[in-house]
């Protein structure tokens, strides 16, 4: 399955730094399942949570396109989640994001950056070594150094970083979105032989079904 045959609904208006941050996220989604990371930095609103997002349905049509038994992937918004451990066991909750197919982790460094918040992150991101891990991020690594050494030393040793220089979306003046086409249904050709074990099949089912309605009318 290509990634340009996917529907990745980002509009990128002729901005270089869009156009590249959109080519290294299908460039990573071609090279999936992959022992490598992906971690994109910038600014909010410049749409590296939308294409995070969407490489999870991506994943998933993935196996399903190739007959291959998908592993679960999971999207986690690390601040939300991080109150989520705070009240409930965190070893569990830590372990089964460790296991998962493909992981993304939201907006570091958004949270209340702890010695505690730091060391979770740094064991999950131990634990997710030569795992698909895609991480997005409003700090530059350079600005998580300034924090943790080590966190940054992981995120640059897991594969593609990539910052993008680029304004807020939202907040730009004048800016005309693209209407995004709309995917129509493609016609699925179907081999003659699977149209006769269709018809055979369908012919299995209602004869199961007339000996049940017997049973049934005998029962009776």
């Amino acid at each position: 399955m290509k990634s340009d045959n996917w529907n990745w609904e980002f509009a990128t208006c002729d901005c270089s730094e869009l156009n590249k941050l959109l080519n290294t996220v299908k460039e990573y989604a071609e090279s999936l399942p992959n022992n490598k990371w992906l971690t994109l930095t910038g600014p909010s609103g410049i749409g590296k949570t939308h294409l995070a997002r969407h490489l999870i349905p991506f994943w998933n049509r993935w196996h399903v396109y190739n007959g291959r038994r998908c592993r679960y992937a999971y999207f986690v918004e690390w601040a939300r989640f991080l109150d989520q451990l705070r009240t409930n066991h965190a070893g569990t909750k830590i372990k089964e994001l460790q296991d998962v197919g493909l992981l993304v982790i939201d907006d570091i460094g958004a949270e209340n950056i702890t010695d505690w918040a730091s060391e979770k992150l740094l064991m999950l991101l131990n634990a997710r070594r030569n795992k698909p891990t895609v991480i997005t991020s409003n700090l530059r690594v350079n600005e998580i150094s300034e924090t943790n050494t080590r966190i940054a030393s992981r995120l640059v040793g897991g594969g593609i970083v990539l910052n993008t220089i680029a304004g807020n979306f939202n907040l730009r003046k004048d800016v005309k979105i693209p209407q995004l086409p709309r995917l129509e249904p493609q016609p699925v050709e179907v081999e003659e032989q699977e149209l006769t074990d269709l018809n055979q099949l369908s012919g299995k089912i209602l004869e199961v079904a007339k000996r049940l309605e017997g049973k049934l009318n005998v029962s009776a």
